[in-house]
């Protein structure tokens, strides 16, 4: 429960960041620098990567499911602030290749995490 709840007050803390990466004119009554936000942003995904990149031998279907939604809300949400005219100040785009190269790895990372989960269930009812 503990990890669910810092886990939705990462991913919000993350949303609201990149919506004012894309309409940084909308007052949210705070004015964040760009290196500033660049780094805010960074430093969300390094501490949910750490936070999570360690419990790797203990990969259950839960962190799976909360890795597949995590990275469908953010590319989704990418995707929404684009066609409502945002531009991301800090160079996040679907023309972008680095977004594209992560969406790979991410996929590639759900994929093995799958099939350790697949494995371990099968060890399981053998």
């Amino acid at each position: 429960m503990k990890t669910d709840f810092y886990g939705i007050l990462a991913t919000g803390f993350l949303t609201l960041l990149i919506i004012h990466d894309f309409f940084p004119g909308l007052n949210l009554s705070v004015y964040i620098p760009k290196p500033i936000l660049i780094g805010l942003m960074l430093l969300t995904v390094l501490i949910s990567i750490f936070r999570n990149g360690f419990q790797k031998d203990q990969f259950t279907q839960d962190n799976l499911k909360w890795q597949i939604i995590t990275v469908g809300y953010l590319f989704a949400l990418i995707i929404i602030l684009t066609l409502a005219g945002g531009v991301s100040q800090v160079g996040l785009s679907l023309t972008n290749p680095f977004l594209w190269i992560v969406l790979v790895i991410s996929i590639f990372d759900i994929v093995n995490g799958y099939k350790k989960v697949r494995e371990s269930q099968l060890r399981s009812e053998a």
